[in-house]
């Protein structure tokens, strides 16, 4: 997939049309062997494994590649862990039945609950947020607050993700926040012809003081 990722256009289907790429992909046995850094032989002899009823020398062509991209997709994100998917829904179950669990709450529920909401709600965020380093009457604040408020949920949601890391809302709302989202000022105005500094670990977004909005 790397080699897939860094081609595009016709350069990928020249690279596919040399038949440099199988219809195989590395075996769960060597993706551990390589996590742990040991050898291979410790834990199997197979490296690769074929995929999608597919032999060994079948080739990937420009034509084939989304078939191949899916086939490597399911194999790790679900084949690969489908023992341990399975091990984590039995015990989920001897604590709390599925059906009990059912009556309590619905599949999109538990799972806004565990991953958080997908919806960016602005003033709920600008609520549990914090200014720093602007004086009164300054409007750079007012029109990023703005913007966010014009944006789709797509769009805060990237917004969100740049400047936070985090890929949703909490449960709960931006008061379950770790620690407050702060718009500090960048009070260099060198700085107003290049774009805000976001640092995620802090949640915080370095705002120059731009002429307009």
């Amino acid at each position: 997939l790397g080699k897939l990722m860094e081609l595009s256009g016709e350069e990928l289907d020249a690279w596919l049309d040399l038949g440099q790429l199988g219809f195989v992909t590395t075996s769960k046995e060597a993706t551990v062997a390589s996590l742990l850094g040991i050898p291979l032989s410790r834990v199997c002899k197979v490296e690769t494994e074929p995929l999608g009823g597919h032999g060994k020398r079948d080739r990937v062509s420009s034509e084939s590649v989304e078939e191949y991209v899916n086939l490597v997709c399911h194999k790790k994100l679900v084949q690969d862990v489908a023992d341990q998917m399975f091990q984590v829904k039995c015990s989920l179950e001897e604590m709390l039945p599925n059906k009990r669990l059912r009556e309590l709450v619905t599949p999109g529920d538990l799972a806004g609950r565990i991953a958080g909401q997908p919806d960016v709600d602005p003033d709920d965020w600008r609520s549990h947020s914090v200014e720093k380093g602007f004086k009164d009457g300054t409007p750079q604040v007012e029109w990023f607050w703005e913007h966010v408020a014009e944006c789709d949920q797509e769009e805060r949601l990237k917004m969100l993700t740049w400047m936070t890391g985090m890929v949703r809302t909490p449960v709960g709302g931006f008061s379950q926040m770790p620690h407050r989202f702060t718009i500090q000022c960048d009070p260099d105005e060198s700085h107003a012809a290049h774009l805000p500094v976001a640092h995620t670990c802090a949640f915080q977004l370095d705002l120059p003081l731009y002429p307009t909005k």
